[in-house]
């Protein structure tokens, strides 16, 4: 962007002489906007407004001639500089000096701030500043805070925490059946194993299926360019749901009492 000393003169706007800006490059890539593929000026949507129907094709400029109108871009009072506000940015070929460079990067990172600074020359006379183009709504958390901090934060907990209630609640309803055993003289060390292997036994195709629908939907849909990366992520709560079952069956082992056989019949 760079700031001119010339004003767009519209016939049918007498009293309104917008500003004019020149940039270079892509407008749509920072600047919320609409633009016609044949090119001219793009003005504020204020003034686009006042057009009407006239703010998508040729205009007649007020000291004769016709000005190509390329669309319009949206710069609401919400706290961003007003340096756009009513104004019309006229595009030029990205040569001699600008004023600002603008760039677009989410999430705010401040190690992209020196990289700002290839675009400048060398032969300023100020020194170069950066600053968000809002300073009232574009400034924001680093990521790892917002990523600690977001709503789903607890979500990877909830398989494991699932898989070791079912693993649990497995073997407490087959508590008569496991006390029964360790009173007719079965070692609890033998029965405890057997329940471990039987868990292991559904726990695995499950896992399989699991896995196999997780990597299904980050192919597919949430991260195709990453999705190694990605899965091997989601991997970890699937694989810790697995060993979470198997504590959660052992712990139900464990938990049933040989002396406790006739209340388990009598509960049931």
């Amino acid at each position: 962007m760079r700031k001119t000393d010339l004003t767009l003169p519209i016939a049918v706007l007498p009293r309104t002489e917008p500003v004019l800006i020149e940039y270079a490059g892509d407008l749509t890539s920072v600047v919320q906007s609409t633009l016609d593929e044949r090119g001219g000026v793009v003005l504020d949507r204020s003034v686009a407004e006042e057009l009407g129907p006239m703010s998508t094709s040729t205009i007649p400029g007020a000291s004769g001639g016709e000005i190509r109108v390329a669309g319009s871009f949206e710069w609401p009072d919400d706290g961003r500089l007003p340096s756009l506000s009513g104004a019309a940015l006229s595009p030029v070929p990205a040569n001699g000096r600008f004023d600002e460079c603008w760039v677009r990067a989410w999430p705010p990172d401040e190690h992209l701030e020196p990289l700002y600074l290839l675009a400048t020359d060398g032969a300023l006379g100020a020194e170069p500043r950066t600053l968000p183009l809002n300073p009232t709504l574009g400034t924001g958390r680093p990521t790892s805070l917002l990523l600690e901090n977001r709503a789903t934060a607890l979500v990877p907990w909830a398989p494991p925490l699932l898989a070791l209630t079912i693993g649990f609640l497995a073997v407490w309803l087959r508590r008569v059946e496991i006390a029964g055993n360790l009173a007719a003289g079965a070692r609890r060390t033998d029965v405890t194993l057997q329940a471990v292997i039987e868990t292991i036994i559904w726990v695995i195709p499950a896992l399989s299926a699991v896995a196999a629908i997780a990597y299904w939907q980050v192919v597919s849909a949430i991260a195709p360019g990453d999705a190694i990366v990605v899965f091997a992520e989601q991997l970890a709560p699937i694989l810790a749901a697995g060993a979470s079952a198997v504590f959660g069956t052992t712990l139900g082992t464990l938990t049933v009492r040989r002396a406790a056989l006739y209340r388990y019949a009598k509960d049931r």
